[in-house]
């Protein structure tokens, strides 16, 4: 794993700025970040430790009965909902990418966060943090303050630089059906680090109706090639329970499959 390059080219965007004709173009620069890695950067105007002082500690259980539950408990909150606006300017800047209306993935998604820790590893080639995949979720944003994150290019891993001042942002399998197979979701991994302990904070994004590829996308030339599914009670058991949780997780909804 340390033989794997770290690159610097993964864009970042300021996307509270971006207005009038500047928000069209970072929608299409978006939409080229997401076709060359399947991931870009978001400038952070949250800070998620710093502003609010969390205590990290190695497992998300809150006891709500102490102060420092209390305070978890409430910043979470608070962190939650501002997450929640930044991923509704981000999933309105990817559908303008995609040539869609602004207001295509709607505003009403489900919204899970997760909070990993990973202790120093002297070993990394011994373990991974997380295994390789493809994202389930509509969109994934998460800090990457250490070093960890892994993206599959043209078959060969690279690590992607950890940026403080920003999000990472990639997109998951249902944005494939969604483009028609137009973008395709990047694979990717978390490894552990030999030096600092880490722990990851995201948010997963999830669509609330049915995945199918959009209108747009579809003509005498491009066929349809998925079948519509719920994404809760349909995909997401498949994916959980498929050995392989990369593309091949989509077979199944696929038309002629």
């Amino acid at each position: 794993m340390d033989s794997v390059p770290i690159v610097k080219k993964i864009p970042v965007f300021d996307l509270g700025q971006a207005q009038g004709k500047e928000r069209a173009v970072v929608a299409h620069q978006i939409l080229k970040a997401f076709k060359e890695y399947g991931f870009f950067q978001r400038k952070r105007i949250i800070q998620m430790r710093q502003k609010h002082s969390i205590p990290i500690v190695p497992s998300i259980m809150i006891q709500r009965s102490t102060d420092t539950g209390r305070k978890c408990w409430n910043t979470t909150a608070i962190l939650t909902g501002k997450i929640k606006k930044l991923g509704q300017v981000t999933l309105q800047n990817i559908a303008e990418g995609l040539g869609l209306e602004a207001e295509f993935f709607g505003k009403e998604h489900g919204q899970r966060m997760f909070i990993n820790h990973y202790p120093i590893c002297p070993d990394p080639s011994s373990t991974l943090g997380t295994g390789g995949h493809c994202d389930p979720n509509l969109i994934t944003i998460f800090q990457q303050q250490v070093y960890d994150l892994q993206i599959l290019k043209n078959e060969e891993r690279i690590g992607v630089e950890p940026l403080p001042h920003a999000f990472v942002v990639n997109f998951g399998l249902p944005i494939t059906v969604i483009s028609n197979g137009k973008l395709t979701s990047v694979a990717h991994r978390a490894v552990t680090n030999t030096t600092q302990a880490r722990t990851a904070i995201g948010t997963y994004f999830c669509l609330a109706n049915v995945v199918e590829p959009a209108k747009p996308f579809l003509g005498p030339e491009s066929p349809s090639l998925f079948k519509p599914f719920k994404w809760e009670i349909e995909f997401l058991p498949h994916y959980a329970s498929k050995k392989s949780v990369y593309h091949e997780a989509l077979e199944a909804f696929k038309i002629n499959a």
